[in-house]
Order: C-alpha cells, then structure tokens, then sequence
C-alpha cells in the first residue's frame, strides 16, 4: 500500500539541508587542537611588545613621511608579566566651527541621499547609512562641544593598538578553535592560519597608518567614524573569509569516495 504524503508537513522541510554531518569531535581532536593552541597563545603573549614595536616604528617613519609633521614612539605598559606595547605619540587638532558644520551637513545629505535611495535595504546601503549617522553625530558634537573632547590623537593610537593586540589573540583562538572542529587537514589548515595572520598583521599596520594620518590631517572630527564603522569588524570579515575557503576544501574533500565515510546522516 502506497503511503500518502501529507503536503502541509510537506511544506515545512527545509530543502537546503541534506541531513548530513561529520563525525563528532573525539579526544584526540580535541587534544590536537589544545596542543596546538595553548603553546602559539602563550608564543604571542611573549612577542607582541616586540611585534608592536616594529609597528609602531614602521608606521612613524611612513606618517613622518607622509604628513611631515614630528612623530615618536612611546612605551605603554599593558598586560602584566607579558610586557607593555608601543605606539606612535604625536599631535593632533581639533576641527574649526565652519569645518564641523559642513561636516554636519554633508554627513545630514547623505544620510537623507541614502535613505531615500532605491537600494537602501542592501548591505552595502545599510553600511553607509550607519557610517553617516556616526559621523553625523560626531560632527555635531564638535559644532557645540569642540572644547569638551576628552581625547587626543595620543589616546586614540594607545587604544588601536591595545585592541589590535588583543584582536590576533582572539582571531588565533577563534580559528583554531573552529578548524579543529572538522577532522584531519592538519597541514592544510596551519597553511591558512600562517596566511590568515600575515593578511590580518598587514591589515593591522596598514589601517593603522591610514588612520593615524586621516585624523591627523583632517582632525579629531573622523575619529568616532573610523573607530566604530571601519574598526574590529574587517578584522572578523578576514577571518569569514579565510574560514570559508578551509570550509569550502573541507567539503569538496569529504564528499569524494574515498573520505565519504567522514559523513553521519541523522
């Protein structure tokens, strides 16, 4: 006797997925991935003020060159027992009234251009409406309270690079932590956590160097913006990014014969 299908249930699968899983994670998975994480953790803590020190130095000859205004290094303490961290120590200025307001009106525009736009609910859309909105209000702070800004150009270089320390710790652990969840590709996956950190250290510089001279250059009135909409988040975007390619091998790898049996159906 043919089984009828009742199409109301029918219609509630979710047809994406294929019921399809790997294994679960064992001891020795679990053991491979401490072992590999608790020694590089403990590796970095005893090299970052050495790391933040060629950054700082490297970015201080560029922004020397490039702005022509003095820089120096300074050493800050940070993490006890590990060691402080360096960074760039050099004068910044705050905005003129009339550059603030053209700042708050510009950032208003735009806003109002955005919002009214055809695709304002994309991603791309939704990202710069929130960049105005924080530079807009960055903007009317300083139209009033120019005076009251509690930070310095000296503060905000302190902060990155405090953060951008603790930031490829916790990419580090977040990787590895992630990888080792799908069995074997040992070699494959320290491959790309060797190019995911020199992308993630070289982004780091980089974004450091930009905006120091950004702010620098066109004052404190950027400072909020570049922190808030252009920081931490492009530093996980490179991590999703070299995730999903580990991801994507991973897949092609386990569905051939020869590693078909990696799969659990449920």
């Amino acid at each position: 006797m043919k089984k009828t299908i009742n199409t109301k249930e029918k219609e509630k699968i979710n047809y994406t997925r294929d019921y399809r899983h790997l294994e679960k994670i064992g001891i020795l998975y679990m053991l491979q991935m401490m072992i590999l994480l608790v020694p590089l953790i403990v590796v970095y803590l005893c090299l970052y003020t050495k790391m933040t020190q060629a950054v700082a130095d490297f970015s201080a000859y560029i922004i020397s060159e490039v702005t022509g205004k003095t820089t120096s290094l300074v050493k800050l303490d940070y993490l006890p027992v590990f060691g402080g961290v360096y960074c760039v120590k050099m004068s910044g200025k705050s905005p003129s009234f009339t550059f603030a307001i053209i700042s708050c009106m510009v950032s208003l525009i735009l806003i109002l251009c955005f919002s009214v736009a055809k695709n304002k609910n994309k991603p791309l859309m939704i990202f710069f409406t929130i960049a105005s909105w924080v530079h807009f209000v960055s903007s009317l702070y300083f139209v009033f309270f120019t005076r009251m800004f509690p930070y310095n150009l000296n503060d905000y270089s302190e902060l990155y690079i405090k953060q951008q320390v603790i930031i490829w710790m916790i990419i580090m652990t977040v990787y590895v932590l992630t990888t080792s969840m799908i069995p074997d590709m040992f070699v494959y996956r320290v491959g790309l956590f060797m190019a995911l950190m020199i992308l993630e250290f070289l982004y780091g510089v980089v974004r450091y160097v930009i905006y120091m001279v950004i702010i620098a250059e066109g004052t404190y009135i950027f400072m909020a913006v570049l922190f808030f909409v252009f920081g931490i988040m492009f530093d996980f975007l490179i991590l999703v990014a070299v995730y999903s390619v580990y991801i994507y091998v991973a897949g092609f790898r386990y569905k051939n014969k020869k590693r078909g049996d990696m799969w659990q159906w449920s």
